[in-house]
């Protein structure tokens, strides 16, 4: 089975990818993943480097790259990708189930200002804009029948409650 784990910036997606790891699951974060993921301009499509300051995603695109993503789907029967991309409800399909972290603006304000692990968000820019699309990224991942998780709780119940999940449905 193949699972996606989705959510805004800040909503915990790489910890729920140690947690499940640490539990024996495979499961990669796509951002770490070199050839699964880059980013584009727009106009081009082609690859370009990140920007110092904000990143105008007017101008850019964090894309999913299909052959990375299969690669990371291809290499065990289950396996769990957590990340989101400008692109990745063309993969929807790929995913037997796809979760999206659901947070509340203050918690993903603290966790993207306080976060030791990437500096995605730091920028004001960016976590200006980051906060004010938090609602539309939850809302599309919905409309593409995700299952909403609370990931206001621990990641130990965050990750419980996505294994929870697939449990029941593997019964």
């Amino acid at each position: 089975m193949k699972y996606l784990v989705t959510g805004i910036a800040g909503s915990g997606k790489t910890s729920v990818m140690d947690e499940l790891s640490r539990r024996g699951y495979t499961s990669y974060s796509i951002d770490d993943i070199e050839d699964a993921v880059r980013l584009e301009d727009q106009t081009t499509g082609k690859p370009v480097d990140w920007p110092d300051g904000p990143t105008d995603f007017s101008r850019y695109a964090w894309n999913w790259q299909p052959e990375g993503l299969k690669k990371l789907l291809e290499s065990s029967p289950d396996v769990f990708i957590g990340g989101t991309s400008s692109n990745q409800y063309d993969f929807a399909d790929w995913f037997d189930k796809i979760f999206v972290l659901t947070v509340s603006e203050p918690t993903q304000h603290h966790r993207l200002t306080t976060r030791t692990n990437n500096d995605f968000g730091k920028h004001p820019e960016d976590l200006e804009r980051t906060l004010r699309i938090r609602e539309t990224v939850e809302q599309e991942a919905l409309d593409h029948g995700a299952i909403p998780i609370d990931a206001e709780q621990s990641i130990t119940k965050v990750t419980d409650d996505i294994v929870r999940r697939i449990d029941h449905d593997n019964r």
